[in-house]
């Protein structure tokens, strides 16, 4: 299984040798933001997949990107990959069931609909449970983006909301 989390945490104030997004790789260790949490097992299980399939990626997204690339000769290791996507996928759905899957992520958005339709195809192999699998049409951050509009929305509420009661004439 592949997963992993996206941080939400600001980065705080301190100076950065390297961006906190930026997943730097320098001297052979990898600098940023989440380089040593799920992240980094995310990375190495996706490069460990593509050198097991003869690719030689960059990156996890580069790897995809190449996969789809090479066509049928790339079929092998996003197959795996969604599969292994999948299993995750279901595990999820098991417990809340929510009829709809965004990939998001650079390894998502790299995949597009054809790996979002393999990660659907591996989900209906394993589960009982239809699930849509698509891909994210949100640029940045969309878990961030989706919890500060959740923040705003009820910080309006409990700020409006109070104003809209009558006031008594005394």
């Amino acid at each position: 299984c592949v997963n992993g989390h996206v941080d939400v945490v600001s980065p705080g104030t301190a100076a950065w040798r390297h961006g906190p997004w930026s997943g730097t790789l320098e001297d052979g260790r990898l600098y940023g933001r989440g380089a040593v949490d799920m992240k980094g097992a995310v990375v190495a299980a996706v490069h460990a997949l593509a050198r097991a399939h003869k690719l030689d990626p960059a990156s996890p997204e580069q790897a995809v990107a190449d996969a789809l690339a090479a066509g049928p000769a790339g079929r092998a290791f996003l197959d795996e990959l969604a599969n292994r996507l999948a299993v995750g996928v279901a595990s999820v759905c098991a417990v809340l069931d929510p009829g709809l899957v965004v990939l998001a992520g650079e390894i998502g958005m790299a995949g597009g609909k054809e790996l979002a339709a393999r990660v659907e195809a591996g989900v209906s192999a394993i589960s009982p449970l239809r699930v849509d699998v698509r891909v994210s049409t949100v640029d940045g951050n969309p878990v961030l983006q989706g919890a500060l509009l959740t923040a705003l929305s009820a910080a309006r509420d409990d700020v409006f909301d109070s104003t809209t009661e009558p006031v008594a004439e005394a």
